[in-house]
């Protein structure tokens, strides 16, 4: 009985661990010289969005609960190496998607719990600006494939 519940505990505390990588990585980087760091209510942030342009994005901030983002813009070098740690960093999330436009490129992933996606990390690669997004919520598949059109409006 005691070593079930060690090995509960320990593959549990494996998978915290595993989840929270990209919070790591961002309380690693988010003191940066010239990262920007901010938690937003998704509900405040569909409030800047004006829900007749882009009612997609209204919708997906309507199903997080927490979101947060870091942001950097300057030395090309550095956004290349911010984004190779962040797609790196990935470890058991799912790639859910990838889009490219003219000099910019998103990166989706997540981790899927039932029919919902429980956490959501958009990478964000341009010239001189590196974004990373993570939100915590239950998007719907649904959802998932309106990122790419989304991501054309980072």
């Amino acid at each position: 009985m005691r070593t079930l519940v060690i090995s509960i505990l320990l593959v549990g505390f494996a998978n915290i661990s595993l989840a929270d990588a990209y919070e790591d990585f961002y309380k690693e980087v988010k003191n940066d010289r010239g990262m920007e760091a901010k938690r937003i209510p998704p509900k405040l942030a569909a409030l800047f969005i004006d829900e007749e342009d882009y009612p997609e994005a209204v919708d997906v901030l309507g199903s997080l609960r927490s979101l947060k983002y870091l942001n950097y813009y300057g030395d090309s070098k550095r956004v290349e190496k911010y984004t190779e740690a962040a797609l790196s960093t990935n470890h058991k999330f799912t790639r859910l998607g990838e889009s490219e436009g003219y000099k910019k490129k998103v990166y989706l992933f997540g981790i899927w719990k039932k029919d919902f996606v429980k956490k959501i990390v958009a990478v964000v690669h341009k010239e001189k600006e590196f974004y990373l997004v993570i939100g915590k919520g239950k998007i719907k598949e649904s959802q998932i494939a309106l990122f790419p059109s989304l991501a054309d409006e980072i």
